[in-house]
């Protein structure tokens, strides 16, 4: 999630927690502190001020400050910090409960996503993706925007946030749901046409929960379906705008067109020597992060290097501008294109 989505849902989850009988805080001062807490842990940004290799960014980030072993940590630090800020004769114990509950709804609302959340840093860096929602979501922003919006104008105010965040998680459920479809249909396709040792994963895309990419992993290759599973597909002009063009690549599940991406590329004279480049050291800290690694053909046919891109962030329309490409060239393997 966008780190002004996650600040916000804190200050609704806040607000809906709130008890002004028994709360040392006002209601303003919960709302400030939860949309602090919850925006904390992306200050891993601050690693590309020191780094100009976005790879050790993409490493780094979602790490240590998204971890559920360090969360008592961070909350811990975060409390003080803010108490001497915010001047309260009560101390750090007084929001520390909060810290908590906002760290860990930050936590939440990225492992939901597809890029992988390290929640057992440092002890690992196995990374968390429920993958139920796209990291930018127009609805489920819009959903915490409309609560906090109502929560402030409305009487009752907790009571707007509470339903606000039941809509929130019900939304989310939803999305679930959609994904469990997804990886159904993807097994459905492994069983008709036979094929062995495959793994199935179902990844969101942008414009809508019920847009989805399929991805059977099998072999070496990848047989990559786009679906629209509830709803008529969306027909569009070749003169469309982009959004239209995109929305119009996911057609009705009865309607799918499996396409085979291979990893190291369709020509297996080639694929031994793009499988090499791959597990070159250069490429260490890349492999570490790919999900669905593939080299990219048409770049390496047109020069002598080989550019590989990661699934998880090709999207329809824009594939010729993926997220997080990277390649190397036979003349200097030790550098790392970008």
């Amino acid at each position: 999630m966008d780190t002004l989505t996650h600040a916000l849902s804190g200050a609704l989850v806040s607000r809906a927690t709130w008890k002004k009988s028994t709360s040392q805080l006002t209601l303003r001062q919960r709302t400030l502190v939860g949309f602090l807490a919850t925006a904390f842990p992306d200050i891993d940004y601050i690693v590309r001020l020191f780094s100009s290799d976005f790879i050790v960014y993409l490493n780094y980030h979602r790490g240590i400050t998204h971890s559920l072993v360090l969360l008592p940590l961070w909350a811990l630090l975060l409390a003080f910090l803010l108490s001497k800020i915010l001047r309260l004769d009560s101390g750090w114990r007084t929001l520390y409960p909060l810290c908590c509950l906002g760290i860990g709804l930050h936590i939440g609302g990225d492992v939901i996503t597809s890029y992988g959340t390290m929640v057992f840093a440092p002890l690992s860096d196995w990374r968390a993706s429920l993958d139920t929602t796209f990291i930018i979501d127009p609805l489920f922003s819009g959903i915490i925007v409309v609560a906090l919006l109502l929560s402030w104008l409305l009487p009752q105010k907790k009571r707007a946030a509470a339903i606000g965040s039941v809509v929130l998680l019900a939304y989310v459920g939803v999305q679930a749901w959609a994904h469990h479809q997804a990886v159904r249909l993807g097994e459905q396709t492994v069983v008709d046409h036979q094929w062995q040792q495959t793994k199935v994963s179902a990844l969101p895309q942008p414009l809508s929960p019920f847009n989805w990419k399929i991805v059977i992993e099998h072999r070496q290759h990848y047989h990559v379906g786009l679906v629209k599973l509830f709803g008529k597909a969306i027909r569009s002009e070749n003169r469309g705008g982009l959004l239209s063009l995109m929305a119009s690549a996911y057609p009705e599940p009865e309607n799918i067109l499996w396409e085979k991406l291979y990893r190291y590329g369709a020509d297996p004279n080639l694929a031994k020597a793009a499988r090499q480049v791959w597990m070159h050291a250069t490429l260490d800290d890349y492999r570490r992060f790919a999900r669905f690694p593939r080299m990219i053909e048409s770049r390496h046919t047109a020069t002598a290097c080989h550019w590989f891109s990661d699934l998880r962030f090709e999207l329809p329309q824009i594939d010729s501008s993926a997220l997080f490409t990277v390649g190397l060239c036979k003349d200097a393997p030790e550098r790392l294109l970008r």
